[in-house]
């Protein structure tokens, strides 16, 4: 979670890091809350927690979204 949180800080700066960062934060973070579910399935708050995550991964992989976050003109996809 910490890796999530340093990405904003390079977010709000439109660091090209940022994006990737968040990708691998996010991904890590979704993989360990599903594991952790896993082996720990007597409460459903790790596979919610899994869920979240998958959707921010999926999130992020969408360039539109990418686009937005960089600051860059998302006019120019036609989708």
């Amino acid at each position: 979670m910490f890796g999530l949180m340093v990405t904003i800080y390079f977010l709000y700066m439109k660091y090209t890091k940022g994006i990737y960062l968040a990708k691998i934060a996010a991904t890590s973070a979704m993989v360990a809350y599903f594991a952790t579910y896993y082996w720990r399935h007597d409460t459903v708050d790790y596979g919610l927690q899994g869920v979240i995550g998958l959707f921010l991964v999926v999130m992020l992989f969408l360039p539109v979204i990418e686009m937005v976050l960089m600051g860059e003109d998302s006019s120019s996809l036609s989708l």
